[in-house]
């Protein structure tokens, strides 16, 4: 699967290693960014959802749910990851999109803990974390598109790039200078 970005960055100087490679220590040693990174993360996976899978860890399906032993498969997805964007949020900011990748790995984690809750008793936190973690999610995602839409605390926020809302300006700049070049003699 990986063998075509191999062969390509072999034949191009390995720039888009150079690239990635070339985030790790961009900056010096700071906390600015870790606090950042972490809060991001926990609010785009909700806190309740945040709740169940840092709590599903150990009990990732059904099929061992009454296993004791602790899961290692999500550890193996999520953990060398999780240490990178930890690593580099102490030098850079770390985009929220970035992590995205191990948000199913943490789904199905989630899920593991509200199967955990069906089988033997848990504490009053994952009750409340299943029974709020998607009413909660659906408010989140309501919230993002009523402020990507009609911009209802004045902030810069990517949702509405996104989107494309209030970007009919940018459109017609772009659309007259398209104009302005084609007309130009060649």
């Amino acid at each position: 699967m990986f063998v075509p970005v191999i062969l390509w960055n072999a034949q191009h100087g390995w720039v888009s290693f150079a690239l990635q490679f070339g985030r790790v220590e961009s900056g010096g040693f700071t906390l600015r960014f870790l606090g950042e990174f972490l809060a991001g993360q926990i609010g785009l996976a909700t806190p309740f959802i945040a709740i169940l899978a840092s709590q599903g860890q150990r009990w990732p399906c059904a099929a061992t749910v009454t296993d004791s032993k602790p899961s290692r498969w999500a550890a193996a997805m999520i953990l060398p990851a999780t240490l990178y964007f930890v690593w580099h949020s102490l030098h850079d900011r770390v985009q929220g999109n970035w992590p995205s990748f191990f948000y199913p790995a943490l789904a199905i984690a989630a899920a593991g803990a509200c199967l955990r809750l069906q089988v033997k008793g848990a504490s009053s936190l994952l009750r409340v974390s299943r029974v709020s973690a998607i009413p909660f999610a659906v408010v989140m995602i309501a919230a993002v598109y009523a402020q990507a839409l009609f911009d209802i605390v004045p902030i810069r926020e990517p949702v509405s790039r996104l989107l494309a809302f209030n970007m009919a300006p940018w459109s017609a700049s772009l659309r007259t200078f398209r104009r302005s070049s084609m007309r130009a003699p060649s």
